[in-house]
């Protein structure tokens, strides 16, 4: 009877398994188990468990009904589970006739877990346990349980990502539920970590350890690697304010202000009431020039800043008051003084400042000075986002170091630059009514200096010099128009007009060539031989190769000779030298050796000049090789040299003496 039942058990049992599979959709039949799935993610909400030693044992068929029982289980959680199914109908009638050691699954009120719910922990459950390999007997027999550690296929687990039997897995990673605050890529989840929104502990260990880094390089004065330690620390934790902080210290002491005030800018988005950085926010922006900004951060609460910050803001205040008031005037002296004086309060960073500067050498005809500054200052002056509506001389702070390039390229001639900035400038304050006057003015001038370029070109000399007369009209400074004019009058033969538009030219640029040899050549043309000589000089100097230059300086010399016959009065005794220079008056003295080199040949040309231009000095020369006692009794022992004497005394020795340097000992000890 018992063997009747057994056998009719089994066969019950394998009709069951047979109804089970049948009653799947052919989609979940013959799945390929090649990929391999991590049964701890939290997609699956089937998670092992470990079998509890106090687990009671089952049979061989027991085992059988558990594997295809939770198959079906498994294959109809994403579809309905309603009464209708068959797996939940076989499943139904199996567990009623099931008694305590049989059962599959169920509580001790005798409930029927539906399809999909997770397993209790209770010791009489049983699920799928990864790695149990225990036996389990069932009346007389044993037979080896299944290996659990394959997933069974269905809507859980898709299809072809069940792991092969037997493949060992990594340790699962935790599963941390974030704060919210950091980006972490996939929700709240931070894998493998602990801890909320500053990161995982790994990485803010690592950040850690950065930044202390960063402090020893910042203490030992190594600035630039300590930028790039807190950068790393920042990489591995940018939600930390005082890593920005020691970042723009860093990027403080290097002379990177702007780039300093981006990062405390970030660091008060992150921690917006945080004193530390307003204070250092406002010392940058001290030195920026942007008084108003530094005085909010220092109103901050909680911020009490020292007595010394405050004199320096008051201080920098002050004097760019001042520096606004003079250039408003016209007053460039003053607007240049007060400009200097306000960087040596502090505002040692300021691009404003430093256009200040150029603008006023610019206005005082010192361009030169001016563009020298101008390669000091970056071509796109960065403004910090908290000071872009801050002003400057009226205008938004951001335009004015554009406005100042645009003037400064203007007057040099670099017209198509200067249209280019102005225009930038224009358009970062649009309603600035001095940017839009000077746009609209660099447009005329452009047009009339390229109308006279084209009528020279078509050899149009009188019309080409009103168009550059209408450019100078708008800008009476530019010293590429007068140069260009000058042009035309010299080919007109009008050299004296030709003389004063290079002079107009050279007060701006004193080294501009070409208004240098255009009045090489009037001089020449007028006759006025010392001038062009000087003119000469100048340019065989700056160019020595250039053959036109040398020819032009040797015709002036000849010219020069020849105008003037008599040549510088020679001492010929020691008694006639000390009659001559004891009497009253002014004495230049030219000692020279019998074999003259260039130098000596160049100061006989200087000794012609001067006396051209200054009739009331007298003029003489020794040989020193002839005349050695008086070379001996004045202490010459290097020719050329010139000395002068003033009423019976010796004022001044020079040796190998230029034109600039006799002229000014001239003009010093004469009355001209």
């Amino acid at each position: 009877m018992s063997g009747f039942r057994r056998s009719g058990s089994a066969r019950g049992i394998d009709s069951l398994s047979d109804l089970l599979k049948d009653s799947l959709p052919s989609c979940y039949t013959n799945k390929p188990d090649s990929r391999q799935h991590d049964v701890f993610s939290p997609v699956s909400p089937l998670r092992p468990t470990r079998r509890g030693t106090g687990a009671p044992s089952q049979s061989g068929a027991a085992a059988k009904i558990t594997t295809t029982t939770t198959t079906a289980r498994s294959s109809s959680s994403s579809s309905s589970s309603s009464s209708g199914s068959v797996s939940d109908r076989v499943g139904r009638s199996t567990l009623a006739r099931k008694s305590h050691s049989d059962e599959i699954s169920g509580n001790s009120g005798g409930g029927i877990r539906r399809p999909g719910h997770c397993r209790s922990k209770s010791s009489g459950s049983v699920g799928f346990r990864l790695g149990d390999s225990s036996r389990s007997s069932y009346g007389g027999g044993s037979v080896s349980s299944p290996q659990v550690n394959v997933l069974p296929a269905g809507n859980i687990i898709p299809s072809g990502r069940i792991p092969p039997t037997g493949l060992t897995r990594e340790p699962a990673r935790k599963d941390v539920l974030g704060s919210g605050k950091g980006n972490y890529g996939h929700g709240s989840i931070i894998r493998g970590c602990v801890g909320g929104g500053g990161g995982c502990s790994r990485t803010r260990g690592d950040s850690e350890e950065w930044n202390r880094a960063g402090h020893e390089a910042f203490e030992k004065g190594n600035y630039a690697d300590a930028i790039g330690l807190f950068d790393r620390a920042i990489t591995a934790a940018p939600g930390i304010a005082s890593y920005r902080i020691n970042l723009a210290t860093a990027m403080g002491k290097m002379g990177r202000v702007v780039e300093a005030v981006e990062a405390c800018e970030v660091a008060l988005r992150l921690e917006s009431h945080c004193s530390k950085a307003d204070h250092l926010m406002a010392c940058l922006l001290l030195r920026l020039g942007q008084v108003q900004a530094a005085r909010k951060h220092l109103g901050m609460p909680g911020l009490n800043p020292i007595e010394s910050e405050m004199r320096t803001l008051e201080a920098i205040e002050m004097h760019l008051g001042r520096c606004s008031d003079a250039r408003q005037s016209g007053d460039w002296v003053t607007t240049l003084k007060e400009a200097c004086a306000a960087i040596a309060s502090g505002a040692n960073r300021s691009p404003q400042l430093l256009a200040c500067r150029a603008e006023c050498h610019l206005k005082l005809l010192k361009l030169e000075d001016a563009e020298g500054i101008l390669e000091l200052m970056e071509k796109d002056t960065p403004t910090p986002g908290c000071c872009s509506d801050d002003r400057f001389f009226g205008m938004l702070s951001k335009a004015y170091p554009s406005y100042v390039r645009a003037q400064i390229d203007l007057a040099c001639g670099r017209f198509a630059d200067a249209a280019a900035t102005a225009q930038k400038a224009a358009g970062i304050d649009p309603k600035n009514a001095e940017l839009t006057s000077f746009v609209s003015k660099v447009k005329a001038v452009t047009i009339a200096r390229n109308r006279g370029n084209d009528l020279v070109k078509s050899n149009r000399l009188t019309e080409a010099c009103a168009a550059y007369d209408e450019g100078l009209a708008l800008d009476p400074l530019n010293a590429v128009l007068h140069c260009n004019r000058a042009a035309c009058t010299y080919m007109l033969k009008k050299w004296d007009q030709c003389v004063e538009d290079c002079n107009n030219a050279l007060r701006s640029l004193p080294n501009y060539s070409k208004a240098l040899w255009r009045r090489a050549f009037s001089y020449l043309k007028l006759e006025k031989w010392a001038q062009a000589i000087e003119d000469f000089q100048v340019l065989k100097e700056q160019w020595p190769n250039n053959k036109e230059y040398v020819e032009g300086l040797s015709l002036a010399q000849a010219s020069l000779k020849k105008a003037h016959k008599e040549e510088l009065e020679e001492i010929l005794n020691l008694e006639q030298f000390r009659a001559v220079t004891s009497s009253k008056g002014i004495f230049m003295v030219y000692f020279f050796g019998a074999s003259t080199d260039s130098q000596g040949e160049i100061v006989s040309t200087v000794m012609d000049l001067l006396k051209c231009r200054y009739p009331a000095v007298i003029f003489l020369k020794v040989d020193v090789n002839k005349r050695s006692e008086i070379s001996n009794a004045e202490n010459v022992k290097t020719v050329p040299t010139v000395k002068i004497y003033k009423n019976g005394s010796s004022v001044k020795r020079v040796v190998n003496p230029t034109l600039e340097q006799l002229d000014a000992l001239v003009r010093k000890h004469s009355n001209y």
